[in-house]
């Protein structure tokens, strides 16, 4: 007798999904393939008998038995009882997206299995939270460790997803790692940090891992920043100067609210252990909290303040280590097609296209560099 259970990294029952029901009635992320399955009849009768089970494999006919080995195959069945990624559960969707449900629930299947401590911030857990109203969000931000960020990019690779190798991407100047999809549709930013926060980084992200806690998605257990610690980076995402530009008053309004909502003493002390009080400042005065200084991260916050343009770029060029210079004007004036097209990726990407449109950046980032105030420099 052989005793088989189902695995998976996330599987969710679409009944009562609009618009899933003519494709299937549940989706699931093989343990071994690249993208998602949505199961339709028998399959789908199968799988939900193997997470229930263990079955026993007499007791099922052959055509059964065919489609059992080819979940095998897929990682959708295994006969370890034991197995790390057994699946018990097919709960329904809770995020409004069951595409970006599955990619969360990936994300920390293959964390766990690699090792890599992450922590999933913003997006849906911020509404779960009581920290904003809008729920979803249209890609998946997760923090790592430092060291941790190449593991999860090249462990992501191998899912379909490709870095978006930007000016200054591996340099201390970016505090995320743009992932773009394949076939998924749903990009993942990998953070080692947030503008505003003043710790270490890894420091910083050891202060989120102690102050995590569970959340689920696709029946996958995962990690989120706790309430306060969540309104602070919520905060300070919504407050950071855009260049040359202060935050908008919606904007200011929506950092004020989450606070509120966390609690102000709560959310202070919060701010404070990452050392976001400071850039916070306008948020509590804004409330007519206490007003207490604090230090700025130039190089994630004070570079913000600057004109947009040349003034914006030398703010980055005083904070960056002389070993990056090389490496940053290159990709500065000649990008990888990648970074050429974001966000624009529909636009025709022709030999004669690509080569316009690096000339028309190269002729426009001389000419910022060559300027300031509006005037010429000599």
């Amino acid at each position: 007798m052989t005793a088989w259970i189902a695995t998976s990294f996330g599987t969710l029952d679409l009944r009562g999904v609009h618009g899933a029901g003519e494709v299937g009635t549940v989706a699931v992320t093989p343990v071994n393939a690249a993208d998602p399955i949505v199961l339709r009849e028998p399959a789908d009768e199968l799988w939900r008998r193997l997470v229930a089970g263990p079955i026993d494999d007499e007791t099922l006919d052959d055509d059964d038995r065919a489609v059992l080995h080819d979940f095998e195959s897929l990682g959708l069945a295994s006969t370890r009882l034991d197995d790390p990624f057994r699946t018990r559960t097919i709960p329904v969707p809770w995020l409004s997206s069951f595409v970006h449900e599955l990619v969360y629930a990936l994300v920390a299947s293959i964390a766990r299995r690699d090792g890599i401590d992450v922590v999933f911030v913003k997006g849906p857990m911020l509404r779960a939270q009581g920290l904003r109203e809008r729920e979803h969000s249209g890609d998946v931000d997760v923090w790592v460790s430092p060291l941790q960020q190449p593991m999860l990019a090249r462990a992501m690779q191998a899912r379909g997803w490709r870095s978006l190798e930007t000016t200054f991407t591996g340099t201390p100047i970016a505090h995320s790692l743009t992932l773009l999809p394949g076939g998924w549709g749903c990009e993942i930013d990998v953070h080692v940090r947030f503008p505003g926060i003043t710790v270490a980084d890894a420091s910083a992200f050891a202060h989120i891992r102690s102050r995590s806690v569970a959340c689920e998605f696709a029946g996958v257990t995962a990690s989120a920043p706790d309430i306060a610690t969540h309104a602070v980076i919520s905060a300070l995402h919504q407050i950071r100067p855009l260049p040359g530009a202060p935050p908008a008053a919606e904007r200011l309004e929506g950092a004020i609210a989450a606070l509120c909502a966390a609690g102000w003493q709560e959310a202070d002390r919060a701010a404070e252990s990452l050392g976001a009080r400071g850039p916070l400042e306008p948020a509590f005065a804004g409330a007519g909290r206490p007003s207490r200084s604090g230090e700025v991260a130039l190089h994630d916050w004070g570079w913000r303040d600057a004109d947009r343009g040349a003034d914006a770029m030398r703010a980055y060029f005083r904070v960056l280590p002389v070993r990056y210079w090389p490496r940053v004007i290159r990709r500065m004036l000649w990008p990888t097609v990648e970074a050429l097209y974001y966000p624009d990726k529909d636009s025709p990407r022709t030999r004669v296209a690509v080569a316009k449109r690096r000339r028309d950046r190269l002729i426009r980032k001389l000419r910022t560099l060559l300027r300031r105030d509006g005037h010429q420099m000599s």
